[in-house]
């Protein structure tokens, strides 16, 4: 293999390492925006759960 065509392949790999980590970042960001929605979610579901309630020092559940 000469250099210019050696050269030429590292140049394309370059491209698709360059390619990929930008699809790894993206899925990243989404990975992220999903978590930070279920931690939404939950703080919600567990600021709406009921609690059991007590009469007279006794849960009426």
């Amino acid at each position: 293999m000469n250099w210019t065509r050696w050269g030429e392949e590292l140049a394309k790999q370059l491209q698709e390492v360059h390619a990929e980590r930008e699809e790894l970042l993206i899925a990243e960001r989404v990975l992220n925006r999903l978590a930070e929605q279920a931690r939404a979610a939950a703080e919600a579901a567990a600021t709406v759960a009921p609690t059991p309630a007590r009469v007279a020092g006794r849960r009426s559940c």
